[in-house]
C-alpha cells in the first residue's frame, strides 16, 4: 500500500466492516479488538495480493491497526455528536 488513495479505500472498507461486525457481537468491549483485527485483515489481504514482501505486509499490518482505530473512533466520535446533537434538541 503505497498511495494515500488506497490507505484511504482500506480505512473506509474497514469502517464499513467494522459496523457490520458491530451487528454481530453484541458485546461492545470486544469491538476495538475486532476493529483493529478487520483493520489488519483488510490491509494485509490486500497487500498480499500485490506483493509478497514481508516488509511490505508488516507495514500493511501496521496501517491495519491504524485504520481499525481510526474506524472505531471515527464510528464513536459521529455517534458521541449525534448524540449530543439530540439532547439539544429536546432542551
Amino acid at each position: 500500500m503505497n498511495t494515500l488513495a488506497e490507505i484511504g479505500g482500506a480505512a473506509g472498507l474497514t469502517l464499513v466492516l467494522v459496523q457490520l461486525v458491530k451487528a454481530l457481537v453484541k458485546d461492545a468491549r470486544w469491538w476495538p479488538v475486532l476493529a483493529v483485527l478487520t483493520g489488519i485483515v483488510v490491509t494485509v489481504g490486500y497487500a498480499f495480493t500485490t506483493t509478497r514482501d514481508p516488509q511490505a505486509l508488516v507495514l500493511a499490518a501496521l496501517q491495519g491497526i491504524v485504520s481499525g482505530l481510526a474506524a472505531s473512533g471515527a464510528w464513536s466520535g459521529v455517534m458521541k455528536f449525534e448524540r449530543m446533537r439530540k439532547e439539544g434538541e429536546h432542551e
